[in-house]
């Protein structure tokens, strides 16, 4: 007999009360056969009542009604997709999805699954368990009624009782997914030409609690609400969203063992980088100039998060400390082919959160692009800072939406993460569409930090221009889209020729310091390897450009052609599929190769990403390798082929070169230091820099500890010529 056998079809059985003298109570409105089986269930739905927060029993005070029904096609009750070995169309997270309860507003009733019902009287011990969701059906039974009753609480509209403002509660018709802090929180508040509409943009479902929570803001909310309640490892893995159930309900769940972490994956580098909240001195809004391609023309928009180095206390000192420093922004990512404008009005583009340092953004927008960037103070305090760090970690880890660059593009997204950061009602309602919007609406909310300067990073440009001209003799360039045509049509003959002048250049220096200690014109050897060693670094910055440029090219004409070739060939698409993985690996962080949801816990730890890295260069260059019979393939190989080699003879060069100057520069310290004893570290640091620059000993820094050891030197020895003559 099964256990709905007893039960009438047209008639409404025995109430009977699960409350245990709570304001809430549950109602089970059917009769069953065996006093167990009524005591098992009362059992479960006091289990459920203990876990609600004391703040919801008062505000919901009387009964809801909880029937058990059967509904699906499925005979037995359907495993979660990550317990099962089923095919994702017919699991439990896949498109035909089976739920397992239902709640009826208008009747203020609960559905649960039947089948449900063998797995909660079997009780917690002899249920069936999975490693994943909430562990066992048991507790999913718990988590199925404690979303349904998230459901009916947040029906309620208690605008009131929760303390929301006149704005909210004429904007509300929900307890809490209707709340603009929620929504900014979870990523549904968003405005179109006036209109505010809540939209889920969120596409990674897997880092998701439930598939459930991408399908509205209620079912976001349900979610959440029974994960707060019955994950012990919820606050870490969701920090924002915990912090904002505490604050809402007034009481903490009991919590369990996890530990924080703060770990994101740096686009340039194979390790982790951390950004703890603590760390964070200041967050300030990052905006690089327009660029010349259409996609770039209106900017770029990010957030620079200045962190002091381990053991400096926060303050202003923090932000001489640029290579700490992280840089968070949105981007489409492209996978392995140019831009398509098409693609990114359509949303085909993934938009996702990376993470850089600040000095390799300055390389790209500086140097490569010759873009000037600005770094705009934001006025946060110190929970606005932890919270906007937090959320921008959970981001990074569970976001990947789609990229509209009329609509959610790069300038959308950040603010609607500097929102969820704020929580200010003021700055919440309204969005602005590009970097300059943005920046605009930070001074018009008073977000600016109006008593710090702006830093202001500027472009290479000039200096590229004038390199171009030094060194090949070109015409003066006045716009950035003409310098970047010129450079890149450089020949390889050209640029041989550049670096042989240098050669001889250096060859001429080399052959007046060779008797240092005894040199007559001392001074002007020093001046001439001041001038060449700008010229080299201008070759140097040139050849960077065009290795860039050669190398993108490259790039996207290998994978052209092997997508040709995977067409025919079943080796070719492994090979194919096995370098996007690598790639989207070392850029978003294997987080499709992580278990759980959420940040990971340091326990979920994914490939090493040292040894992805290598095998992503190995890779590279067996594809690089293969023989794709193409014109222009081969063209481009051999390019890069001749740049590389042109790049070892620079570096002989510049080894030739730093060795000589840097006899140069300690020759000539030593002679200041003989000829002026007495005089303090400070002055013959100044009189040096005044002679020669500031930036002339740079490589050789003029140290207290340098100078002093020479001054040892001179007590000992008698004349200056011994003195010139010792080795340093």
């Amino acid at each position: 007999m099964n256990w709905f056998s007893a039960l009438p079809i047209f008639t409404i059985g025995l109430l009977f009360n699960c409350c245990d003298a709570r304001a809430l109570s549950l109602e089970f409105d059917y009769e069953f056969e065996k006093k167990t089986t009524e005591e098992a269930i009362l059992g479960w739905g006091d289990d459920v009542l203990a876990t609600l927060p004391p703040s919801l029993h008062e505000r919901v005070p009387g009964k809801i009604r909880v029937r058990f029904r059967s509904w699906g096609q499925a005979n037995q009750l359907t495993q979660p997709y990550c317990a099962s070995e089923a095919s994702e169309e017919n699991t439990a997270d896949g498109p035909l999805f089976e739920s397992y309860g239902r709640y009826n507003a208008l009747r203020n009733i609960i559905y649960i699954n039947s089948r449900l019902l063998p797995e909660i009287l079997l009780g917690p011990s002899g249920t069936r368990s999975f490693d994943c969701y909430h562990g066992n059906f048991y507790r999913l039974a718990m988590a199925t009624l404690l979303h349904e009753i998230g459901h009916a609480y947040d029906a309620l509209d208690l605008d009131a009782s929760v303390g929301k403002s006149d704005t909210q509660s004429r904007l509300s018709s929900t307890t809490i997914s209707s709340d603009p802090s929620w929504t900014v929180l979870d990523g549904f508040h968003t405005r179109f030409l006036g209109f505010r509409y809540p939209m889920k943009k969120n596409r990674d479902l897997d880092r998701l609690p439930s598939a459930h929570a991408a399908s509205n803001k209620r079912e976001s909310f349900a979610v959440h609400f029974e994960y707060f309640l019955l994950d012990a490892d919820y606050s870490c893995r969701f920090p924002s969203h915990q912090e904002y159930f505490e604050n809402h309900f007034g009481w903490t769940p009991d919590g369990g063992d996890c530990t924080a972490t703060y770990e994101v994956v740096s686009q340039q580098s194979p390790g982790l980088v951390t950004l703890n909240p603590e760390r964070v001195y200041q967050v300030r809004y990052l905006m690089a100039a327009p660029g010349q391609k259409a996609e770039t023309r209106f900017g770029h928009t990010m957030l620079h998060f200045v962190l002091c180095a381990p053991g400096t206390a926060l303050g202003p000192e923090c932000l001489e400390q640029e290579e700490e420093d992280i840089v968070l922004g949105f981007a489409a990512r492209t996978d392995d082919s140019p831009w398509r404008w098409l693609k990114g009005m359509l949303g085909s583009y993934d938009s996702m959160v990376f993470f850089t340092s600040l000095q390799y953004q300055l390389q790209i927008y500086n140097q490569f692009e010759t873009r000037d960037v600005v770094s705009h103070p934001i006025d946060l305090n110190r929970e606005q800072i932890r919270r906007l760090s937090l959320r921008a970690i959970e981001l990074y880890w569970t976001y990947r939406g789609p990229y509209r660059i009329f609509s959610i593009n790069c300038a959308t997204e950040t603010e609607d993460l500097l929102k969820a950061g704020i929580l200010s009602e003021d700055y919440i309602y309204g969005t602005r569409r590009t970097p300059r919007g943005v920046l605009k609406r930070l001074r018009e909310s008073g977000l600016l930090l109006e008593t710090e300067a702006s830093l202001f990073y500027k472009s290479d440009f000039d200096l590229t221009s004038r390199a171009l001209t030094d060194l090949y003799d070109a015409p003066q360039v006045r716009r950035r889209k003409s310098l970047h045509r010129r450079i890149g049509k450089l020949s390889i003959d050209e640029r041989r020729g550049a670096l042989d002048r240098l050669e001889s250049e250096l060859a001429s220096v080399v052959r007046f310091a060779e008797d240092l200690p005894h040199a007559e014109s001392l001074e002007q050897t020093m001046r001439d390897i001041i001038t060449l060693g700008q010229r080299l670094e201008s070759f140097r910055l040139l050849e960077e450009n065009i290795a860039r440029q050669q190398n993108k090219k490259l790039a996207y004409a290998s994978i052209k052609e092997l997508k040709r070739l995977a067409r025919r060939s079943e080796t070719m698409t492994e090979l194919l599929e096995r370098f996007r993985y690598l790639m989207l690996a070392m850029q978003a962080g294997d987080r499709d190769s992580r278990p759980g949801y959420g940040i990971p816990l340091r326990r979920e730890h994914g490939p090493d990403r040292v040894e992805l890295s290598r095998e992503l260069d190995a890779l590279s260059s067996q594809i690089l390798s293969l023989d794709f019979q193409s014109a222009r393939f081969s063209r481009w190989q051999e390019e890069t082929s001749w740049s590389n080699s042109l790049a070892e003879n620079r570096y002989r060069v510049l080894r030739s070169y730093a060795d000589v100057a840097r006899e140069v520069r300690i020759e000539i310290m030593n002679r200041t230091v003989a000829q002026f004893p007495d005089k303090p570290n400070s002055a013959v640091r100044l009189m040096l820099e005044r002679q020669f620059g500031s930036g002339s000993f740079e490589l050789t820094r003029i140290s207290d500890a340098r100078i002093n050891m020479l001054r040892e030197k001179t007590k000992s020895t008698p004349t200056i010529t011994a003195v010139l003559d010792a080795p340093l």
